[in-house]
């Protein structure tokens, strides 16, 4: 009897020895995986700046052949986040439950026709062909933010809760990351630390106001719309 006492506690240590060792190495694998997506989505173009292909300046004041190169990034990440989703009960942790109600109903119908109004006014505005490479980068790296984070990030927590904080912190955390990199290999060769300080409030912001729309009025394009609005269609021809 005494055998088998001192036998249980050791067996508890053991599975408890085990069970922190396959949650390092679940938490391990989420780490990874965004880390991999976000050097994808965001890599790519300080790459070629830091080769010396690649041109400086503003994304409006590329070519179309550069341009091309400039939205590979977000493009294929977006893709490699599809395929992750789609292993994943068919991307359903993309998705978000729409509120009801006739008030969210028309919140969510404005979100879709304020975007839509304001790109035909900047497209009329013109010109045309740099308000054009302005908003279909701003919507690829849009679209892939969001499918990285609320997609794949907030997907890999079977806690609902967890994987939101989850995303909305990574979120953040991704945003910070690429405006330090940019200011490393742009021109202007200011504060990095600035840069990541002030990427990240930046993203948080962003972050918890897509976290709030995905809540109320619901569904996944109310908030993927607000943020390609405001960072894009408004504060992308600022300055």
């Amino acid at each position: 009897m005494l055998d088998r006492a001192r036998e249980r506690p050791a067996s508890d240590r053991a599975a408890r020895v085990d069970r922190g060792f396959r949650e390092r190495l679940v938490a391990f694998k989420r780490f990874y995986r965004w880390l991999n997506l976000s050097l994808v989505h965001h890599g790519l173009w300080p790459m070629l700046l830091l080769l010396g292909g690649a041109p400086d300046g503003s994304v409006a004041a590329l070519d179309w052949p550069w341009f091309s190169v400039r939205v590979l990034g977000p493009l294929l990440a977006a893709v490699l986040a599809l395929v992750y989703l789609g292993q994943w009960h068919g991307g359903a942790g993309f998705a978000a439950p729409r509120a009801a109600g006739a008030l969210a109903e028309q919140a969510r119908f404005a979100l879709v026709a304020l975007p839509v109004l304001l790109v035909a006014a900047r497209l009329i505005g013109g010109p045309a062909p740099e308000v054009g490479r302005v908003l279909g980068f701003g919507l690829a790296d849009v679209v892939a933010f969001h499918l990285i984070h609320f997609g794949v990030v907030a997907g890999a927590y079977a806690d609902r809760w967890r994987g939101q904080a989850a995303a909305v912190g990574f979120f953040a955390l991704a945003w910070a990351g690429r405006d330090a990199m940019l200011t490393v290999l742009g021109p202007d060769q200011g504060s990095v630390a600035l840069a990541f300080l002030g990427g990240f409030v930046a993203g948080l912001a962003v972050a918890l106001l897509a976290r709030a729309l995905r809540r109320w009025p619901g569904g996944w394009f109310p908030a993927v719309a607000a943020h390609w609005l405001v960072v894009y269609a408004v504060l992308g021809f600022v300055g």
